[in-house]
């Protein structure tokens, strides 16, 4: 009897386990799956060209963050998935270490690591400081809470920088950032999501396989903004308090806007509207605010620009000043 119902459940658990196997290795041989790296279209099909980025990795807390040890020679991942060198740890005794997040303006796209103002921002520092690039191409509002929490707080940084609220208002694609991260979602799965499902070649067949049977036709109504006006504000409002409960200080940066290339940009208004929400909630809060003049539209030199929203080597640096 023992052996009979030993042999029952062994036996079905097995049979599952040489299907993956199998499956998994016709999927490498004949390479169904694609470029793994930068499979991201299930979860966020159409948010951002961003996502496409070859040093992004999809992300099942995140929807996609840098993919830690990446290095094409330009653009270096540490260990820990912030662009640049590696974070010491502990911190170092008398020092001062700034964490900066944001979208791709603080990760520097297009620009070497040593001229991005995340990095400029340590070096200028008036005293000893270490600076962490935490930015991310293509992040919001909502994404740049999760990753505070998720990599930035165990840093335990003295200082949090943090410039967002270009890609917020983007609308693409009928789900918020928010209920694509499904924050009822346990943690432990989006943990066995990321440690396991995402390497396998054969649950991304799969997945993908869904997607086309039934993706169009789930669509239940046209785009929204990847984060509302109301949500911005209330994610904001959660990143402050934090901050300042973990016992740093929060400066929060207008996003730069190329004057020149913005007129006629339909995103424009919208940029506008989300800038002075981030305002509201600095005065709000008592958050240190920067608005760079320069860097808006107020500026004239096409030079601070690469194009309507990335600022060039020497835009970074007026960042940083």
């Amino acid at each position: 009897m023992r052996l009979a119902l030993s042999y029952r459940v062994w036996l079905p658990i097995a049979s599952i386990v040489v299907l993956l196997c199998v499956g998994e290795a016709i999927c490498r041989i004949f390479g169904l799956a694609g470029e793994v790296g930068a499979d991201f279209r299930f979860y966020v099909r159409h948010v951002d060209g961003d996502v496409e980025e070859t040093y992004n990795r999809e992300d099942a807390r995140l929807m996609w963050s840098p993919n830690p040890g990446y290095d094409d020679g330009v653009i270096r991942i540490n260990s820990r998935g912030f662009r640049g060198a590696e974070v010491q740890d502990p911190k170092p005794p008398g020092g001062v270490r700034i964490a900066l997040l944001g979208d791709s303006t603080t990760f520097g796209i297009d620009v070497a690591e040593a001229s991005t103002f995340a990095r400029l921002v340590g070096e200028r520092w008036p005293s000893p400081a270490e600076s962490v690039n935490a930015g991310v191409t293509g992040y919001t509002a909502t994404q740049v809470l999760h990753r505070y929490r998720e990599s930035v707080r165990p840093l335990r940084p003295d200082w949090v920088v943090c410039s967002m609220g270009v890609n917020d208002p983007l609308a693409r694609f009928w789900l918020s950032d928010a209920e694509i991260l499904e924050d009822n979602v346990p943690s432990a799965i989006k943990d066995f999501q990321n440690s396991v499902l995402l390497r396998l070649h054969f649950y991304r067949v799969i997945r993908r396989g869904v997607l086309a049977a039934f993706g169009r036709s789930a669509e239940p109504g046209p785009p929204v903004p990847r984060v509302s006006e109301e949500r911005f504000v209330a994610d904001l409002r959660a990143l402050t308090q934090e901050v300042e409960a973990d016992g740093a200080r929060l400066i929060l940066v207008a996003p730069p806007v190329n004057p020149t290339a913005a007129r006629g940009w339909p995103r424009y208004p919208a940029v506008r509207r989300y800038r002075d929400l981030l305002e509201q909630v600095a005065r709000e809060s008592g958050a240190l605010y920067v608005f760079e003049p320069e860097l808006s539209e107020l500026g004239k030199d096409p030079t601070l620009f690469l194009d309507v929203v990335h600022p060039s080597p020497a835009g970074h640096s007026i960042l940083a000043d």
